[in-house]
C-alpha cells in the first residue's frame, strides 16, 4: 500500500466528513430517511477490547432518492482533494465496489464507504448525522480497503480458541487467522453464530476467541471454489485436531465492517461459546502442515481423507462405520481387485503404520477385520451382533470400534501424505508384506 497516497486519503477524507457533518446537522429537512433492520455491529473497539451491540433498525440514505443533497456536498471547497485522493487510490488498487445511479464513482465511494452515519429520532421525525467520534476508525478502514488490491474474501468460521497474535500464511491467498470483531458481528447477522443476549456484549481476547479460514477471491476462481476449500479444511481438520470439529459456516463479503454487502453460503447456528475448543499451538501447526499436505494428496488420499472429514457430521455409528471403512478401502486396496477384501485391508492396515511390535500389528489387523464385517451387516441392512463385534476375543460396541478405527486411519493418512511427497504411493504392498519375515532355510537343507 502506498503511504504517500492513503495518508492523503485520510486527511481529505477527515476534512470533509468533518464538513459533511456540519452539513447535515443544518439540512436535516433535506434529508430522505429510510429505516435499515442492520442486526449487530461493534460500536466501540480498542486494542484489548469491543462491545458488539444489537441494533433492530436505524436510520440511514439512500443516495439515489437524495442526489441534491449528494451534489451539495460535492461542491464544498474541501471535496476537490478528496476526490483526488479517493482517484488516486482507485486507479492504483481497481474499480470501487459502490455505484451509486447519478453520482461519481468517487462521491459514492466516499458516502457508502468513509462515512459513519448514526440516526437520531425526536418521537416524530427520524433524522441521519454523522457519527464523529467513529470517523477517525472508519476512514481508516476505508482506507486500508480501498489501498489494498484483495477487497473480497471467503471466510469459514471455526469454533476453536487458538493463542495467535497475527495471521498464518496458507498460501495460494489462504489465511488463517483469529476471528476480528467486526467478523463476528458478521457472523452473528448472517446466524452462523447465534448470540448469547440481544442486547450487547464485550469481546476481549480472552472471550469469545474464534478462528477463520480466510481466501482471498483475486478473479480466477471456478464454480467449485467454495467446495474444493472447504473440503481441504475439513480434512486438515480431522488430521490435526483431537476433537471432532467441523465449520460453524463460511460467508463472502467485503472486507469492511458489517454492514455494506455478504451473502451467506452455509450456516450451522453454533451457539457462540465463552469457552470455545481450545486449539494447542501443535494442533494448529499440524493444520497448517496438513492444510499444504491435502491440497496435493493423490485421489485415493484425497477420498479418504474426504470419508473421514464427514465424522463430525456423524451421529448414527452405523453410518459412521461406512465412511470410515470407505476411508480403508480407499488407503489399504489401492489396485484394482474384487478377491479377498477383508483380508487384504486388515492385512495391510496392520502392516501400515509400521509398529515394531507384533502384537500391535495382530490387533490392528483384528480390529479392522471386525469393523469390515461390521460395515458389511450395515451396508446390508443388518445390525451387528455382539458375536459380530467380538474382536481378537473382546466383546467391543460399535463405537469403540469407530473410534479405534479412526485413530488408525488418521495416522494411516498421515505416513500414507508423507509417503506420497516423496513419490512411494501407494506402497508395494506384498514387499510391505514379506520384508520383515525371517530368512529361513527349506526344509531339509543346510542353513
Amino acid at each position: 500500500m502506498a503511504s504517500e497516497s492513503v495518508h492523503e486519503y485520510e486527511s481529505a477524507m477527515q476534512l470533509w466528513g468533518l464538513d459533511v457533518a456540519d452539513y447535515l446537522v443544518g439540512h436535516s429537512d433535506d434529508i430522505q430517511v429510510n429505516s435499515f433492520m442492520v442486526g449487530w455491529e461493534v460500536v466501540s473497539k480498542s486494542t484489548t477490547e469491543a462491545t458488539l451491540r444489537y441494533i433492530p433498525s436505524r436510520g440511514g440514505i439512500e443516495w439515489h432518492k437524495n442526489l441534491d443533497v449528494a451534489r451539495a456536498l460535492e461542491n464544498m471547497p474541501s471535496w476537490p482533494r478528496t476526490k483526488s485522493s479517493i482517484h488516486a487510490l482507485l486507479t492504483e488498487y481497481g474499480a470501487s465496489p459502490v455505484l451509486v445511479d447519478g453520482l461519481s464513482t468517487e462521491i459514492a465511494t466516499a458516502l457508502v464507504l468513509a462515512l459513519p452515519l448514526a440516526d437520531r429520532y425526536d418521537g416524530n421525525k427520524r433524522s441521519v448525522c454523522v457519527d464523529t467520534h467513529r470517523l477517525s476508525s472508519r476512514v481508516k478502514e476505508s482506507a486500508y480497503f480501498l489501498g489494498s488490491s484483495q477487497r473480497n474474501s471467503t471466510r469459514w468460521i471455526l469454533p476453536l480458541s487458538a493463542a495467535m497474535d497475527s495471521a498464518i500464511d496458507l498460501g495460494g491467498d489462504a489465511w488463517l487467522t483469529p476471528l476480528s470483531p467486526e467478523d463476528l458481528a458478521w457472523s452473528l447477522n448472517l446466524g452462523i453464530l447465534t448470540p448469547p443476549n440481544l442486547n450487547e456484549f464485550k469481546v476481549t481476547e480472552s472471550q469469545f476467541q474464534y478462528m477463520a479460514l480466510e481466501v482471498f477471491q483475486n478473479g480466477t476462481r471456478d464454480g467449485n471454489y467454495i467446495e474444493r476449500y472447504e473440503s481441504w479444511l475439513r480434512c486438515a481438520l480431522v488430521l490435526s485436531t483431537s476433537q471432532l470439529v467441523s465449520p460453524a459456516g463460511v460467508f463472502e463479503a467485503l472486507r469492511l465492517s458489517a454492514p455494506p454487502a455478504g451473502s451467506l453460503s452455509e450456516s450451522h447456528h453454533v451457539k457462540l461459546s465463552r469457552s470455545p475448543l481450545p486449539w494447542t499451538q501443535m494442533e494448529v501447526a499440524d493444520f497448517v502442515t496438513a492444510w499444504a499436505a491435502v491440497r496435493k494428496a493423490p485421489k485415493s488420499i484425497e477420498l479418504a481423507l474426504r470419508r473421514l472429514s464427514r465424522v463430525p457430521l456423524r451421529s448414527a455409528d452405523d453410518d459412521l462405520i461406512i465412511d470410515l471403512m470407505i476411508a480403508a478401502e480407499a488407503l489399504f486396496l489401492t489396485e484394482s481387485g474384487t478377491s479377498e477384501l477383508s483380508y487384504r485391508l486388515s492385512i495391510r492396515a496392520g502392516l501400515w503404520l509400521d509398529s515394531t511390535s507384533l502384537k500391535c500389528r495382530v490387533e490392528t489387523k483384528n480390529l479392522f477385520a471386525t469393523a469390515y464385517r461390521a460395515r458389511s451387516i450395515v451396508a446390508h441392512g443388518g445390525t451387528p451382533s455382539q458375536k459380530d463385534l467380538r474382536c481378537g476375543g473382546l466383546e467391543m460396541t460399535l463405537r469403540e470400534i469407530n473410534d479405534r478405527v479412526l485413530r488408525v486411519l488418521k495416522l494411516s493418512c498421515w505416513k500414507s501424505l508423507e509417503a506420497s511427497a516423496q513419490g512411494n504411493w501407494p506402497p508395494n504392498w506384498d514387499e510391505l508384506i514379506f520384508r520383515d519375515a525371517p530368512a529361513a532355510s527349506p526344509a531339509g537343507l543346510p542353513g
